[in-house]
């Protein structure tokens, strides 16, 4: 009887052994924070690890929330904590809108409400735990608008290919006979799929992914699009707002094809943030960390700064003398 029961024993623990050791983040579509928020909310989380704080995702225009996936996924096996929302009009309130009480139009005034709503929640629910913001594209200047008007709420932000000056298209014909469209039917949807492939990356597997993808919205009204400038705009002007020793990593590409990313050293000259990185990738283009597999470089850089921001401690961590603002081209691209 003994005997039986030790090799119970025993082999519970071997299972609890065999399950931890490979153990992996799981990407959770049903969380609590869905749950309690009624939004399509995702989570990415690994239980065998420490906890090291909590990041909040925000997706790019014609993205949706799970194009974070592979990134997330890296983000959850280092410890953290990861959610992403789907904006309004994207993702899952193309096909559930129903379910979570609302319409599949975009709405870009109720996605930052949805962004300041979550990202409230997860502060009062870990008040200890350090909580940093990550985006890419229009993300990153969603976030600048909610850091700008609430920046006690994070600890910090990495923002991947900020929306700065728009570049002329590759394909000015085409957008010159859009643009008088516009005037006629502003309400007309416009199809974007002959703009996404050079807007979106100049990688080739991503351009494929991205073009094969049926979650991603290419139809957009000229009306939607003004509003998506303007708040760009307004997200880069109100930079200046930003406390001085809130922490920025900025990641982008020297070839890309949507905005200048070489002009935001300059730029962010202007912030209001003093401890602002930016970090320019030559040869890469505008997408960066969604809808792909996980650039080395690019998680090393972003790991890195993570690192020197002592996860784990209080808002207060953050508060150190400011400095001034740094400039690295990487040299060594991998690819």
């Amino acid at each position: 009887m003994r005997r039986n029961l030790v090799a119970l024993i025993a082999a519970v623990i071997a299972l609890i052994f065999c399950q931890s050791a490979f153990a992996a983040p799981v990407c959770l579509p049903d969380n609590k924070y869905s749950k309690d928020l009624n939004l399509p909310i995702y989570e990415w989380v690994d239980r065998t690890k420490t906890r090291r704080g909590t990041i909040v995702a925000v997706h790019g225009l014609t993205l949706y929330a799970k194009c974070w996936d592979q990134f997330a996924t890296h983000l959850a096996a280092r410890g953290y904590h990861v959610y992403a929302v789907d904006q309004r009009g994207f993702g899952r309130w193309r096909t559930e809108a129903a379910k979570y009480g609302g319409t599949n139009k975009m709405e870009l005034s109720q996605s930052k409400q949805d962004l300041l709503d979550l990202v409230t929640t997860l502060r009062q629910a870990h008040p200890n735990e350090q909580l940093f913001c990550l985006g890419e594209s229009l993300g990153s200047n969603m976030i600048l608008l909610l850091l700008e008007d609430h920046p006690e709420l994070a600890n910090g932000a990495i923002l991947g290919s900020p929306c700065y000056k728009t570049r002329v298209h590759p394909k000015p014909l085409k957008w010159a006979e859009d643009a008088a469209k516009e005037l006629v039917e502003p309400n007309k949807p416009l199809n974007l799929e002959p703009y996404a492939a050079p807007y979106l990356s100049n990688d080739p597997a991503v351009r494929k992914a991205c073009d094969s993808d049926p979650l991603i919205d290419r139809k957009m009204t000229p009306a939607e699009l003004v509003k998506v400038d303007l708040m760009d705009d307004k997200a880069i002007g109100d930079a200046k707002k930003l406390p001085a020793t809130l922490p920025i990593l900025i990641v982008a590409g020297t070839q890309d094809a949507m905005f200048h990313s070489t002009d935001l050293p300059k730029e962010v000259e202007k912030w209001g943030s003093k401890k602002v990185v930016v970090d320019l990738l030559p040869g890469k283009g505008h997408l960066l960390m969604e809808h792909q597999a996980v650039n080395p470089q690019i998680a090393n850089l972003v790991d890195q700064w993570l690192a020197q921001q002592n996860p784990g401690g209080t808002l207060a961590t953050a508060a150190t003398a400011p400095t001034r603002t740094k400039v690295r081209v990487s040299r060594n691209h991998a690819k």
